[in-house]
C-alpha cells in the first residue's frame, strides 16, 4: 500500500496532504476527487489505498501524518543512495561515461568520512600503490572513526600450504604497510 504513495512525486504528495488536511478531499474518496493533486494514472490506485485505510479507521489527520512520515523516509533513503559511489575498473561499456579510475579512487579516499570498502582480486605494489592509497592513509590518520575494509585475494603460494590463514594475513598486512 505504501508503494502507491511512493510513486507520487513530492509535489503530488504535498498536494494530497494539503487537500486532505483542509478537507478538500473527504474520506472515503472517489478517484475523481484526486484529479487536481494526483496524476491520472495513479488516481484509482491512490483512492483505493486511501479508502482501505479509511475503512480500517484511519482519519484524515492520520493519513496526512503517515504521508509525512513516508516523505521523510523517502528523503532519508534517497540521501543514503546519493552518498554511495561505486567505482570499478574494466573495459569501457558503450553508452557509459567514465573517468580515470585512479583519479576517482584518490578523490573518494581523500573525502572518506565513515566507511571504505575495497574489493579487488589484486593490488599493485610499490610507488604506484603508494600514490593511490596515500589519501586513504591520510584520512585514516585524521579520523579514528573511519572504517576501512579490504576484500582481496591473498595468494597462497602453490605447494606451500603449510602456513595458517592467520600467518598469511599477518604477512600480507606487513607487506601492505611496507609496500602499499
Amino acid at each position: 500500500m505504501a508503494s502507491v504513495f511512493h510513486q507520487l512525486s513530492r509535489s503530488a504528495r504535498e498536494g494530497l496532504m494539503d487537500a486532505i488536511a483542509h478537507n478538500r478531499i473527504r474520506l472515503p474518496c472517489h478517484p475523481s476527487a484526486l484529479a487536481n493533486v494526483v496524476p491520472n494514472v495513479l488516481m484509482t490506485e491512490v483512492a483505493s489505498a486511501i479508502n482501505r485505510l479509511s475503512e480500517q479507521g484511519m482519519q484524515g489527520q492520520h493519513l496526512v501524518y503517515m504521508l509525512k512520515l513516508l516523505a521523510e523516509e523517502r528523503g532519508r533513503s534517497q540521501q543514503k543512495r546519493n552518498d554511495i559511489d561505486l567505482v570499478w575498473t574494466g573495459e569501457e561499456v558503450l553508452g557509459t561515461e567514465s573517468r580515470d579510475t585512479r583519479v576517482v579512487v584518490r578523490e573518494l579516499f581523500s573525502s572518506a568520512e565513515k566507511n571504505v570498502l575495497i574489493s579487488s582480486y589484486a593490488l599493485d605494489t610499490g610507488e604506484k600503490a603508494k600514490v593511490l592509497f596515500q589519501p586513504l592513509a591520510q584520512r585514516m590518520s585524521e579520523s579514528s572513526d573511519l572504517q576501512v575494509r579490504l576484500f582481496i585475494n591473498i595468494k597462497r603460494p602453490y605447494g606451500k600450504n603449510l602456513k595458517s590463514e592467520a600467518a598469511l594475513l599477518r604477512e600480507f598486512s606487513e607487506l601492505f604497510r611496507r609496500r602499499i
